[in-house]
Order: structure tokens, then C-alpha cells, then sequence
């Protein structure tokens, strides 16, 4: 199970402000088609703050990721 999250809301809030709203549509398409832009993406994100583990949870919640069965979530 995972541990309880001690962290009071203020201090939530304050973390999640200081990251960027990460459009994770774009990163999977870029990293679909074109790998000097997701490349330049990835540089973008991590200038505004965001860490590479924000990218992939993005990317991994986007109904465009695919499961391994093959069918979209």
C-alpha cells in the first residue's frame, strides 16, 4: 500500500503551482513522428521546472497512450 500523504494542502498547492501544465498529447505525438521535437519538448518542460517522471506520468494518463492489449484507455 502506499504511505498517507503527509503534506499539508497548502503545501501541495504550492508545488503544483510551480510546475507547467504539461500537454502530453504533443509529447506522445512528437515522440511518434519527430525526435528533434519531442526533444525540443522535453527541453522545454524541464526549463519551466517539470522533472522527466511528471512527463511520463502525464503521457502515461493521456487516454492517446495505448495499453499493451493494443486498445486505447
Amino acid at each position: 500500500m502506499s504511505e498517507p500523504n503527509n503534506t499539508s494542502l497548502p503545501e501541495q498547492q504550492a508545488g503544483d503551482a510551480a510546475k507547467p501544465d504539461i500537454d502530453a498529447a504533443k509529447l506522445i505525438h512528437a515522440k511518434r513522428s519527430s525526435p528533434r521535437r519531442f526533444k525540443e519538448l522535453v527541453e522545454r518542460y524541464r526549463r519551466l521546472g517539470a522533472s522527466d517522471t511528471d512527463m511520463v506520468r502525464a503521457m502515461v494518463s493521456s487516454p492517446l497512450m495505448i495499453n499493451t492489449l493494443g486498445r486505447r484507455r
